[in-house]
């Protein structure tokens, strides 16, 4: 029986699967991922030794803080545990990285509590925990690598850098996002 196919041209895809790419390369990944991967699993290098190279400062930068040798080897431990299961050294990385994306460490800005202070006593803030503040204050956003190496130095607490810093931060386009999230919460 014939069909007239003048009549629709549509075509209808019921499913598709695309795999790939077969044959990528390392130089061929953008720099983002060469940024998270910077120390592969070679030259005699374990699985978990590049992890702990790759998620040492992917963990400090995401947490704002330094990360302690104990979440950098739970981290580690989850890539390692991936590649033993057959899973690439880039799949455990991602499964290390999504355990980075969903620790309260990156979702929420805690800040530490002395164990000894009294409860409702006023704590003095780390000076991570005051370029997290100063940074989403006037940038809403994370610290960038200047306030970070100033609050690694115990240099923010000082007044004259702690008011460079803002002169600097306000100087920057990033500052915009003050204006707008302050009026657009103060004014509703």
């Amino acid at each position: 029986q014939a069909i007239n196919y003048a009549i629709d041209r549509n075509l209808i895809i019921e499913s598709m699967e695309a795999v790939g790419p077969l044959d990528s390369r390392l130089e061929d990944y953008p720099p983002a991922h060469k940024r998270l991967i910077a120390v592969r699993p070679v030259d005699g290098r374990s699985v978990r030794e590049a992890a702990h190279a790759n998620l040492q400062p992917l963990a400090t930068r995401a947490f704002r803080r330094p990360a302690t040798a104990d979440e950098v080897n739970r981290l580690a431990a989850l890539v390692d545990r991936a590649v033993a299961e057959g899973d690439s050294f880039e799949q455990g990385m991602q499964v290390a990285l999504t355990a980075v994306l969903v620790s309260p460490h990156f979702l929420f800005r805690a800040e530490g509590q002395s164990k000894s202070a009294e409860p409702g006593a006023v704590q003095s803030l780390s000076d991570f925990e005051l370029a997290s503040r100063l940074s989403f204050f006037l940038w809403s956003s994370m610290p960038d690598e200047e306030l970070m190496s100033l609050a690694g130095q115990g240099r923010l607490r000082d007044h004259t850098v702690l008011a460079q810093q803002v002169r600097r931060m306000l100087a920057n386009a990033k500052s915009e996002a003050l204006v707008q999230n302050f009026v657009t919460q103060w004014l509703n």
